[in-house]
């Protein structure tokens, strides 16, 4: 089940839909990534907003999702504009199947090729 949650993640980010991810996001959710460490579903969706502004194109390729416990490990692609990141998210979920941490490694940046 928080396998097919984290595909719905990844295409709700990808489909830049705001409304989706807050369903699946808990009240208190976290954020960690290379960047910013944000905590709460609202102040994460209006970062993703802002993000999902700046940019035109944004697509995400999923390379292998595993599910361990109440976590999930998402290896992905994420395409920006013309930018590709290797990224792995850790999502952890609470008892009622709501992510409630997201942890992003960024791998490396890929070139083009």
């Amino acid at each position: 089940m928080i396998k097919k949650i984290s595909k719905n993640y990844l295409e709700f980010f990808a489909n830049k839909n705001i409304e989706g991810l807050s369903t699946l996001l808990h009240e208190d959710c976290i954020l960690i990534d290379w960047d910013v460490v944000i905590q709460g579903r609202n102040l994460i969706l209006e970062n993703n907003k802002k993000f999902f502004n700046e940019i035109e194109s944004l697509s995400v390729d999923i390379k292998t999702i595993s599910e361990l416990s109440d976590k999930v490990l998402c290896e992905i692609v994420i395409n920006i504009e013309n930018i590709s990141l290797e990224v792995v998210d850790v999502l952890s979920f609470d008892e009622d199947l709501f992510i409630k941490k997201i942890h992003a490694y960024k791998s490396r940046e890929l070139s083009e090729d």
